[in-house]
C-alpha cells in the first residue's frame, strides 16, 4: 500500500476512535448530570445498588465477548449495537453513585479525569521510538501486575484500620490511576499505528471502548471523594440544600408514624410562640400585658421546622 494512503487511513482511523470516545463520554456525562440534579431520580437510583451491579457485570461480560470475538467486531450493524449496549450498561451502573453526589463535584472530577486522560494520550503518542511501549508489553504487564497487587494493601488498610482512612484509599486510588494511565498511553501508541504493534483500522469501536473503560475506572474511584467529602460543592449549593430539606422532611415523617407522605403545614418557632400565647390566654392563665410575645420560650426537641398535619388527619389540632 502506498505510504501516503496508509498514513491517511491511519489518521482517519484515529479521528474516528477519538470521536467515538468523546461521544461515549458525552452520553455518560449527560445521564449522570440528570441523575445528580433531579431529586426524584436521586431518590429512585440511590436504592438501585443491586441493579447497577448487575448492569456492570453484564457490561463487563459483553465487553469481554466483544474483545475476543472478531466476527462480532466485523459485523456492520452488530458491532454498533453491542458497543451501544456496553456503553449504556456501564453508564447505568454508575447511576447509584451519581445519585449520591452533587453536580459541582461530579463535573469537576469528570474534567479532571478527562485532563489526565488527554495528558496520557498526548504523552503516549509523542514518546520517542526508543520508548516504544508496544515493544515492551511484557515489562509493562509485570509492572501493572505489581502495582495492582500493591494497591490491595492500602485498600485493606482503608477498610479495616480506622486511623488509615482516607489515606489508605488515596494510595489505592493513585496506584490504580497510574495503571490506567499507563494502559491509555499504550493504547494511544497502538491507535496511532507507528510503533511495533498497531491496532487494526477496522477496530475503531474496540479502541474507543478500551479508552472509555480506562476512563471509567479512573472516574469511578473519584466518587469516594465526591460522596464523602464534597470538596467542590458548597454547603449552600441549591440542589444540595433542597435535597437536604426534602430528606429532613422524610425523616420527620418517619418519626411521626411512617407511611406514605402526607400533606401538611410547616411552622416556625415564631408561629409556635404565637400559638402558645393564644392557648395560654384562652385558658385565662395570663393576660396579654403580663405575657408578652417576646418572653415566651419553647424548649422543643426540634430544629428549624416541625410538621403540623392538616385537620383532616388530626381533627383535634386546629391552626
Amino acid at each position: 500500500m502506498d505510504p501516503r494512503r496508509r498514513d491517511h487511513l491511519r489518521a482517519k482511523f484515529s479521528r474516528r476512535v477519538y470521536f467515538a470516545f468523546v461521544i461515549f463520554l458525552a452520553i455518560g456525562l449527560l445521564q449522570w448530570v440528570l441523575i445528580s440534579i433531579l431529586p426524584a431520580a436521586r431518590e429512585i437510583f440511590k436504592d438501585f445498588g443491586k441493579w447497577c451491579s448487575i448492569a456492570f457485570c453484564l457490561a463487563a461480560l459483553l465487553f469481554g465477548v466483544f474483545i475476543f470475538r472478531s466476527n462480532i467486531r466485523s459485523h456492520d450493524i452488530g458491532k454498533w449495537v453491542i458497543a451501544a449496549a456496553i456503553v449504556e450498561l456501564y453508564v447505568f451502573s454508575m447511576y447509584v453513585l451519581a445519585a449520591r453526589t452533587w453536580l459541582p463535584d461530579l463535573l469537576v472530577y469528570f474534567f479532571i479525569c478527562i485532563l489526565a486522560m488527554v495528558v496520557a494520550l498526548v504523552i503516549g503518542c509523542n514518546l520517542s521510538y526508543s520508548m516504544d511501549m508496544t515493544e515492551n508489553i511484557a515489562p509493562i504487564f509485570i509492572a501493572t501486575y505489581i502495582l495492582v497487587s500493591t494497591s490491595l494493601y492500602p485498600l485493606l488498610l482503608h477498610l479495616f484500620v480506622v486511623n488509615a482512612a482516607p489515606y489508605g484509599f488515596a494510595a489505592f486510588d493513585i496506584i490504580l490511576t497510574v495503571v490506567m494511565l499507563l494502559l491509555a498511553m499504550l493504547h494511544a501508541q497502538t491507535i496511532r499505528g507507528d510503533r511495533f504493534i498497531k491496532m487494526s483500522t477496522d477496530d475503531c469501536l474496540l479502541a474507543a471502548l478500551l479508552l472509555f473503560h480506562e476512563f471509567l475506572a479512573i472516574y469511578a474511584m473519584t466518587f469516594f471523594w465526591q460522596i464523602n467529602y464534597h470538596f467542590f460543592t458548597p454547603k449552600d449549593f441549591f440542589w444540595r440544600s433542597t435535597s437536604t430539606s426534602t430528606a429532613s422532611m422524610s425523616t420527620t415523617r418517619k418519626h411521626h408514624g411512617g407511611g406514605p407522605p402526607v400533606s401538611g403545614l410547616f411552622m416556625t418557632m415564631d408561629t409556635i410562640t404565637s400559638m402558645a400565647r393564644l392557648l395560654l390566654l384562652d385558658f385565662d392563665c395570663f393576660d396579654s400585658a403580663s405575657f408578652p410575645l417576646n418572653q415566651v420560650s419553647c424548649e422543643l426537641p426540634i430544629k428549624n421546622f416541625i410538621p403540623i398535619y392538616t385537620t383532616s388527619q388530626m381533627p383535634f389540632l386546629w391552626l
